[in-house]
């Protein structure tokens, strides 16, 4: 009996789907909370599936520690603040770098903070860093992006300053700007209503992300118009970076109506088989559990827990020989990925094997062993976790382990959800 049912399942989706907000399919509509991705480590994106296109410029995740853009004096720096970051690894007039392949439909909203920690390395009105949304149609593509510019001197008041300037682009357009005297950091939005398409830019909050500091955020642009008639696909990227200059990209975060991964009918055989199995593991695990209601485990529980093992069991070996076949047929996108899934399957059914032969010895004997219950809840539980790594691989993020999938996440403040939701 396969079930998707399961209240376990339920709750380590939500944590996966936080977790790999940009690289999973997050959950479909109004969310109880949502929250952006703290980028913390390299692993985190050569994990991912997006795609990098670069050329004399170099990105690594390292500690933000911002100056005084005038002085190039230190400021104090949140403790243990990592993020992406953009380098200039050579001449800063045609070198860029940018990530994408974060595809989806319909209405959407798109963010990231993005800021410099001092001006060395940076070309005034060229270096600049962004967000971008490809819109497809049945013809054509348009880009649409919130652009970040260094700028050297920017009018404030009765002087001139060192600044950011966010501006709004379709293609190679200028449709609207807002300019940032000694800010150094900036939150973008690019969010996709029924009927238009905002353009956002404010000064990063002091506070910690998520909490209101009295920022409100700009609008660059308002276009009127609708969601991509087809697809839109997402990405950051940097350009004209000297020697030395540096971007730094962090808080990333989407939210959507509609943010479904497009797979091919062999990737969604694994990522159905392993969801399967989660929540069948979930099934299971709840049998064998007691609770206030249930507070004994009898054999019909043992019954029920056996024939969920037995349905993930057989789901593993359909999964394992899949994978193994598919990967001779070059059938995977993302092979380093499918071979992880693959190992994940295998000892997905040697375990799984190892548990049958325990519940089937109770029914034998007809006999619940309780000492062996805590025990046997413990392995379908790093099981159902494993059962999320192989999701996850099958959707092209190379993780061997449910905990690299718990990347740090900042709740994003209700305040800031835009109103993309029906009601």
């Amino acid at each position: 009996m396969l079930s998707v049912s399961s209240k376990s399942f339920g709750t380590r989706y939500r944590a996966l789907t936080i977790t790999l907000a940009l690289f999973v399919q997050p959950c479909l509509g109004p969310c109880e909370e949502w929250y952006a991705h703290d980028i913390n480590s390299k692993g985190e994106i050569n994990r991912t599936p997006v795609t990098l296109n670069s050329n004399q410029l170099k990105w690594a995740v390292s500690r933000y520690k911002p100056r005084d853009l005038v002085t190039g004096e230190k400021l104090e720096a949140v403790k243990g603040d990592k993020r992406l970051v953009f380098r200039g690894a050579g001449s800063g007039l045609d070198n860029f770098a940018e990530f994408g392949g974060i595809s989806g439909s319909e209405r959407f909203s798109f963010g990231a903070t993005i800021g410099i920690d001092e001006v060395k390395g940076l070309r005034s009105g060229v270096s600049s860093s962004w967000i971008y949304a490809n819109y497809y149609g049945l013809e054509d593509s348009v880009n649409y992006q919130v652009n970040v510019r260094y700028d050297e001197a920017l009018e404030s008041g009765e002087e001139t300053l060192p600044g950011l300037v966010a501006r709004a682009y379709q293609d190679d357009m200028v449709l609207g700007q807002v300019s940032f005297p000694m800010y150094a950091s900036l939150d973008l939005r690019l969010v996709q209503y029924d009927d238009r398409l905002d353009f956002l830019a404010r000064a990063t909050p002091a506070l910690e992300y998520g909490e209101s500091a009295g920022e409100e955020f700009s609008v660059l642009h308002s276009l009127m118009m609708g969601p991509a008639a087809d697809r839109f696909e997402l990405g950051y990227g940097a350009f004209g970076l000297d020697k030395g200059g540096e971007f730094y990209l962090d808080n990333v975060w989407l939210i959507g109506t509609d943010l479904t991964s497009e797979l091919t009918d062999d990737e969604t055989f694994v990522f159905d088989s392993f969801s399967l199995i989660g929540a069948c593991l979930g099934d299971a695990k709840d049998a064998l559990t007691t609770n206030v209601l249930d507070p004994t485990v009898d054999l019909l529980d043992i019954a029920d827990a056996r024939d969920q093992v037995a349905d993930a069991l057989s789901q593993a070996i359909s999964a394992m020989f899949a994978i193994k076949d598919d990967l001779k047929a070059g059938n995977f996108e993302h092979k380093a990925a499918a071979k992880i899934a693959g190992k994940i399957g295998k000892q997905t059914y040697k375990k799984l094997h190892s548990i049958q032969n325990k519940l089937d010895a109770m029914l034998d004997k007809r006999v619940v062993k309780e000492k062996q219950l805590p025990g046997l809840c413990k392995s379908l539980e790093s099981l159902i976790d494993r059962s999320f790594v192989g999701r996850a691989n099958a959707l092209g993020v190379k993780a061997k382990s449910y905990k690299q999938l718990f990347a740090p996440a900042v709740p994003i403040s209700p305040s800031d959800i835009p109103e993309i939701f029906d009601s």
